[in-house]
């Protein structure tokens, strides 16, 4: 005995709504999946630069040209990365911090790194401890 089931005919029109309220449910959470990803590499590849920027004369620079060596680094690893090929990215550097920046249409990523300048540092500290020296000294004579 063969038993068939029958339905409705409105239980199929139900389904079909609710199927695809679910399939765009899953599209929509994909999309944004995908530009959360995006996000996330556009930082690791800003703060990768940035790290680069900070040590341009030791790795990228060290003639003292510029930093452009850096920006077309960043285009070219943002070029691998789909939702990032056309982004506007770049870095700018003074004496005392490092900026990478990457902009594009919903990605906007922003990372500013202090120098770490250990040499700049122990002349400083030498230079405080000679002043300190020579105040306990009494001593007026010039420095070198």
């Amino acid at each position: 005995m063969k038993r068939s089931m029958r339905l409705q005919a409105s239980f199929s029109v139900e389904a079909s709504y609710v199927f695809w309220i679910v399939l765009f449910a899953i599209v929509f959470f994909i999309r944004v999946a995908f530009k959360e990803r995006d996000k996330a590499l556009a930082g690791y590849v800003a703060g990768e630069a940035n790290e680069a920027a900070s040590h341009i004369e030791e790795t990228y620079d060290p003639d003292g040209q510029n930093s452009e060596k850096i920006g077309k680094y960043i285009r070219e690893r943002l070029a691998d990365i789909p939702g990032l090929s056309s982004a506007d990215a770049g870095t700018e550097r003074n004496s005392r911090t490092c900026e990478s920046y990457i902009r594009q249409e919903q990605t906007d990523r922003n990372i500013r790194q202090k120098i770490n300048n250990p040499e700049s540092w122990m002349r400083n500290t030498t230079a405080v401890e000679d002043i300190i020296e020579r105040i306990r000294k009494n001593d007026n004579t010039k420095s070198e």
